[in-house]
């Protein structure tokens, strides 16, 4: 049907049948697919607000000056002027209007859904419009851009890495490694020493211990520099040992250390890539009276403005020899836990920020230490990542066990988790910790046994890649 006939058939219907539908502002409304202006106008105030139902509506839309003429059926040359007129005009459609911010557009929209987040309104539309295309109308549909309900945005990922340096205090020295002044210089320090006492350490060799510095260094440089942060034990507190140090890296790090109290000449330290995290505060804390183990703790921030906190602990336990050692180790990492809270509320940082704990535990994940961690919400982020079956080898130690020691727990503080949860404590996004890689290094080699060529340590580094994001509760 042509424009022209449509428009004639709605006039003459008009004239000649009272009952027939109007057009017009005071039309009544119509169930059909022509509905008022006036219910039009009613259903487009819904735009914006929340619907359960699907709302769509047609309207035809005559200029003002038709809609005066098919009102006029008492004067027939006022009509006969406008037939002229409209059967000069071509191209003259029936159209689909709606109505946003007090305009009416050429268009039908269907309100499909809508969302809630964060306290405001996001609705997604779908807009269809007739098109005219050779004679034949096609219906094209048109997707807005959606707006979806954020439940993870993603802000950032950290890169972290765990690595025990073997201290050159601690490294042993095999007697037929020294050249013949290194021998004697050896018996004489210690001319009446037991011959098992009498084992040489590399602290006592300036060019071995900086040999292997050295060599240390590189390895760092080369695989794991690109860590936003490196967790180090058995980090030795020589001046020019900790001078090579931060020669190397502390133009993009910042240092983080504590030593071990009494005649221990190591400690841990903490480096933290300084543009992509911002160091708040950090606290040493003793372990135990015993063992004189010490932990270090970090408040850092992150995201796009830093606004988002993160708590670490590095940590290194007591070797097991015997089990008075277990149950220290036991105590310390229970004292690891507790003072990490105390210094969360020192930092006054908010209750579901992520925790993380790293270190050489010096125990599997099987024993009873990891068993306290993870019944307080902690889990291996190095397990989540890989089968817990798969047997992997991080340290050989002095009695010639293969173990992996060498862990990285993580903890996303859930609302049941928390106990004297204020009303006032908002949980609506809360940040969250997912693993997203995680792996030994040198990269390449059999993790299931320990590579004698690995040897600037008997620490082989473990690296997470962490996605760090906010969720909704």
């Amino acid at each position: 049907m042509t424009h022209a006939s449509l428009f004639l058939k709605i006039l003459s219907t008009s004239f000649f049948d009272s009952n027939a539908p109007c057009i017009g502002k005071d039309a009544p409304h119509s169930e059909g697919k022509m509905s008022t202006k006036k219910s039009a106008l009613n259903r487009s105030k819904s735009f914006g607000a929340i619907s359960e139902r699907s709302q769509t509506f047609t309207y035809l839309n005559f200029n003002h000056p038709t809609r005066m003429a098919a009102r006029s059926l008492r004067n027939p040359l006022f009509l006969l002027l406008f037939c002229t007129i409209i059967f000069a005009a071509e191209g003259y459609t029936s159209q689909t209007i709606f109505k946003r911010e007090g305009r009416f557009q050429n268009q039908r929209h269907t309100l499909r859904d809508s969302y809630s987040m964060a306290g405001k309104i996001a609705t997604e539309y779908i807009v269809s419009e007739d098109v005219v295309v050779g004679g034949e109308t096609e219906e094209v549909g048109i997707k807005m851009p959606e707006i979806k309900k954020s439940i993870h945005e993603e802000f950032n990922s950290l890169t972290l890495t765990t690595f025990n340096l073997l201290a050159p205090c601690y490294k042993r020295i095999r007697k037929e490694s020294l050249n013949s002044d290194q021998q004697k210089l050896k018996n004489k320090q210690f001319p009446n020493s037991l011959p098992e006492m009498n084992v040489p350490r590399e602290s006592e060799f300036s060019p071995l211990w900086k040999s292997r510095v050295k060599n240390t260094l590189d390895f760092i440089e080369k695989d794991l520099a690109t860590s936003d942060i490196i967790c180090l034990q058995e980090y030795w507190f020589e001046p020019v040992y900790q001078k090579l140090f931060h020669e190397r890296f502390g133009s993009d790090f910042e240092f983080l250390t504590k030593k071990r109290p009494g005649e221990k000449t190591d400690g841990l330290a903490i480096l933290v890539r300084k543009d992509s995290l911002k160091h708040m505060g950090s606290q040493g804390i003793p372990l135990s009276s015993m063992g004189d183990r010490v932990g270090l703790l970090s408040h850092l921030k992150y995201g796009r403005k830093a606004q988002h906190s993160l708590l670490l602990a590095n940590c290194h336990l007591t070797f097991p020899h015997n089990q008075l050692d277990q149950k220290l180790q036991l105590n310390q990492i229970k004292s690891i836990t507790y003072q990490m809270e105390l210094f969360a509320s020192q930092e006054n940082v908010p209750l579901d920020t992520p925790r993380i704990i790293v270190g050489d535990f010096n125990v599997e994940d099987s024993d009873q230490v990891c068993d306290h961690l993870r019944s307080i919400g902690y889990k291996s982020a190095f397990r989540s990542f890989h089968s817990p079956q798969k047997h992997v080898v991080t340290h050989k130690n002095h009695k010639g066990e293969q173990l992996m020691v060498d862990h990285i727990w993580i903890c996303n503080p859930q609302k049941k988790d928390i106990k004297n949860l204020s009303i006032h404590d908002n949980f609506a996004e809360r940040p969250e910790l997912s693993v997203r890689d995680a792996s030994l290094f040198p990269k390449g080699i059999d993790d299931s046994v320990w590579n004698s060529n690995f040897s600037i340590s008997d620490h082989r580094p473990v690296q997470v890649k962490l996605g760090l994001s906010l969720k909704e509760s």
